[in-house]
């Protein structure tokens, strides 16, 4: 390994730390300690002369304190794992000629898997100190674990634990550029678990993950669990097929469970099917959870935005009662043939949750309502009062209804200004009616490209009531089997085409549904947040000049 510390460069490295401390600490006069585990000794000062070779040695030095920053040098070999319990410090990553990743402005998250790819296996990994366990233990060890308020840490590549970073009973903790990369002990061929995860806020407020990478993490990618206020933004997961020497899958990607108030902005999630073939398990893109370990417990008003998922089982996902969070711009795009899916699915009781400027792109159906009792018992099993709003949904299938173990109703849920898209498969169905349902409205939609209306025998279960209320759609599909427009809701236009240009369902200057959809003032701008008339077009898409 090349030695940054010689004589010829050592002048350059000492300027450029100096240069960061000021930057990090806001300071020149605070407190700096330096690790270094080539040239280092535990029983040195900890100076930049004289640094010390381990990081928890560094933490725990009394001369350690509130307000100060250590600095640990990249130099090829790893780190031990480390605990940090004093509050207000920082943790730095540095690499001896001052370079870096280079993502703390965001400019360098990687747009998709080939990217990360590149950065993770094929450059070099020594431009950020690398953080694993000796054995390694991935079935155990955490690489880091903050124990203590308002710690910041920067700039580290983990791997070979079981959990990368966890944050645990803590407020203001500040995650910047940290990669995570196969972690986890569950291979492929085993399925699916819940034993490796990326980065974990856990019972923590107000705290930050920013600009973090994780590959290859097994159970989870980056969650937050039972906290409030949190922020997790320019991040990206991925997973691959093993066809790259790595030993671990993902099975969910981006996690709010139990939180409040929390955020998952900017952030990309992929499933990656390599020469070897697809991944064993779907896996699930942004996921919000609400799971009851006592009855106060809440999942409420959190909001994902500006995020995009590709060939997920799930592009969004929720479970339980989950209330009141916003799905905003987030898009799905499935181009992998495994398990065909791409879909929003809400499980067991989601309810009042916004959908708003929703994508997908090929997926097997728009959304699922699924009643699934083995997950948790849940005072509203029913998918109710949930409101999809300027989306469109390209896909095979259109609702799909599915009780798995129970029937249970899927109420009041509205769709509204929705372009809804099938494939024109002969199989292509609009609805899948496997349970119950009540007060449902599809209204100011295109509903367009499916040749069956609704199948309500599949697997054996006919529900007692499938009610859902048209109301000033444009219905133009193939099938033989729809019902006629008028009796399926009132104000319906059936029988003309929508007259779609481009790839995102714009109308032409003589459609139909130009002026004849409902007008809502709260949300009086298109898909692409253009104004809506009064009255508006229907569809997702406010009619603009064409090509």
């Amino acid at each position: 390994m090349f030695d940054r510390w010689n004589k010829t460069r050592h002048g350059t490295w000492l300027i450029a730390v100096l240069f960061c401390a000021f930057a990090f600490t806001g300071s020149a006069f605070s407190e700096t300690f330096f690790v270094d585990n080539v040239r280092g000794d535990d029983n040195d000062d900890g100076g930049i002369f004289d640094p010390w070779a381990t990081i928890q040695h560094a933490i725990d030095d009394p001369d350690v304190g509130a307000g100060d920053t250590i600095y640990v040098r990249a130099t090829g070999e790893p780190y031990a794992p480390f605990t940090v319990d004093k509050e207000w410090i920082e943790i730095v990553g540095w690499e001896a000629q001052g370079g870096s990743r280079g993502l703390d402005d965001g400019s360098g998250v990687p747009d998709d898997y080939d990217e990360i790819l590149d950065d993770i296996l094929f450059e070099s990994l020594d431009e950020q100190p690398i953080i694993a366990d000796p054995l390694p233990d991935r079935e155990n060890a955490i690489g880091i674990t903050v124990e203590a308020d308002h710690v910041a840490i920067r700039n580290f590549d983990i791997t070979d634990v079981a959990w990368g970073c966890k944050t645990d009973a803590v407020l203001g903790a500040s995650l910047f550029n940290i990669y995570v990369y196969d972690v986890g002990d569950k291979v492929l061929g085993g399925g699916a678990g819940e034993d490796g995860r990326g980065i974990l806020l856990y019972r923590t407020t107000e705290s930050y993950v920013h600009n973090c990478v994780v590959y290859n993490s097994a159970g989870y990618g980056i969650s937050a669990h039972e906290g409030y206020f949190n922020s997790i933004q320019n991040c990206g997961v991925y997973c691959d097929d093993n066809s790259n020497g790595s030993i671990s899958a993902t099975h969910y990607y981006f996690v709010l469970q139990n939180e409040i108030d929390s955020r998952i902005d900017n952030c990309s999630a992929e499933r990656y099917e390599g020469p070897e073939g697809i991944p064993q398990h779907g896996g699930h893109g942004f996921c919000v959870f609400l799971k009851r370990y006592k009855s106060t417990d809440v999942c409420e008003d959190n909001t994902v935005e500006l995020c995009k998922a590709e060939s997920m089982k799930d592009t969004i996902l929720m479970r339980g009662n989950a209330t009141n969070n916003t799905f905003r711009e987030v898009e799905g795009k499935h181009v992998l043939p495994y398990f065909g899916a791409g879909w929003v699915s809400l499980e067991t009781g989601p309810h009042g949750n916004l959908f708003e400027r929703v994508r997908l792109i090929d997926a097997l159906w728009a959304v699922r309502f699924r009643l699934d009792l083995s997950w948790e018992s849940a005072p509203v099993a029913s998918a109710k009062d949930n409101r999809f709003v300027n989306c469109i949904f390209q896909c095979k299938n259109g609702l799909h209804l599915d009780p798995v173990y129970n029937p249970g109703d899927v109420e009041d849920n509205k769709f509204l200004a929705c372009t809804i898209v099938g494939d024109e498969s002969p199989e292509g169905r609009l609805f899948l009616a496997k349970r119950g349902s009540s007060n449902n409205r599809i209204e100011s939609c295109i509903v367009t490209g499916f040749k069956q209306y609704a199948d309500v025998t599949t697997g054996g279960y006919t529900p007692d009531a499938f009610d859902f209320l048209f109301h000033k759609c444009c219905l133009f599909n193939p099938g033989s089997n729809f019902p006629a427009a008028s009796s399926l809701g009132f104000g319906n236009i059936e029988g003309f085409d929508p007259m779609f240009f481009g790839s995102d369902f714009e109308i032409l200057s003589g459609s139909e549904c130009i002026g004849k959809g409902v007008y809502y003032p709260d949300y009086n701008l298109d898909v692409d947040y253009d104004p809506r008339g009064n009255p508006p077009d229907i569809g997702a898409q406010e009619h603009v000049a064409n090509p």
